[in-house]
């Protein structure tokens, strides 16, 4: 993908999923965190409430569609922690630049 596919894809990337996936677009506005106990032990996923569950099924899906919408030899070049947030942040900063870079590039 060249830099002026991406910002095409982004677009419609963002579109579709917001119109048949809005509660995993959550997930890319703010990284999931997986459900964590009174004594701040992670959660067993047995454990999950139903809107626990639900939004562990988004953050699954949002991550899925990721990994199928990216092409491969791009997606391995990202770093992230395995978030949803974190893919797209990476994606953005390959393709946009990092948030001083773009700073640099405004006061320029």
């Amino acid at each position: 993908m060249s830099i002026e596919e991406y910002y095409g894809w982004k677009d419609r990337f963002e579109n579709w999923v917001q119109e048949n996936h809005l509660r995993s677009w959550e997930c890319i506005l703010e990284k999931y965190t997986l459900p964590r106990t009174e004594l701040q032990v992670v959660k067993q996923i047995s454990e999950f409430s139903e809107q626990e569950r639900a939004m562990y099924r988004a953050e699954k899906m949002m991550i899925s569609l990721l990994q199928q919408a990216i092409k491969e030899d791009i997606f391995i070049l990202l770093q992230h922690d395995k978030t949803a947030k974190s893919i797209w942040d990476a994606l953005k900063v390959k393709f946009e630049g990092s948030e001083i870079c773009r700073e640099r590039t405004l006061r320029s």
